[in-house]
């Protein structure tokens, strides 16, 4: 975690380190969708459904791009609501792109291309999708 001195000498956490972050998730990957279910008591499958149900579906979605995609854990919704878009995934946490590497060759035969990377500064071109 990164403090800053202010003006009045009180500390000033920066929230968004990105190695204190990358840390944080890799540490935790082995135990992340069994936490995020418990500390959201099950809340945490019907906000990705209800996120998902945000996006207008008139019009046909080609790509999908899951940023700070963790273990994968979006992915089924994901495939269920746009059953023919190609998924990519983006996370930092080479400990969560591993597990999600796993995920994706057993529930779901490689289908999602993924990306280690920052989503902040990712390959994706800007204007590439919506």
């Amino acid at each position: 975690m990164t403090l800053t001195a202010t003006r009045s000498g009180t500390p000033e956490v920066d929230l968004y380190d990105p190695d204190e972050v990358r840390s944080l998730f890799d540490r935790m990957s082995g135990s992340y969708d069994r936490m995020n279910v418990v500390l959201s008591l099950g809340f945490s499958a019907r906000w990705r459904r209800q996120l998902l149900e945000l996006i207008d579906d008139t019009a046909p979605a080609d790509t999908v791009v899951d940023l700070m995609s963790g273990r994968g854990e979006t992915w089924g919704e994901i495939a269920r609501r746009f059953p023919e878009a190609s998924v990519t995934a983006v996370d930092f946490s080479a400990s969560m792109v591993a597990r999600s590497a796993e995920r994706n060759d057993g529930a779901f035969g490689g289908r999602v291309a993924i990306l280690h990377e920052d989503a902040l500064a990712s390959s994706i071109p800007d204007g590439s999708v919506d």
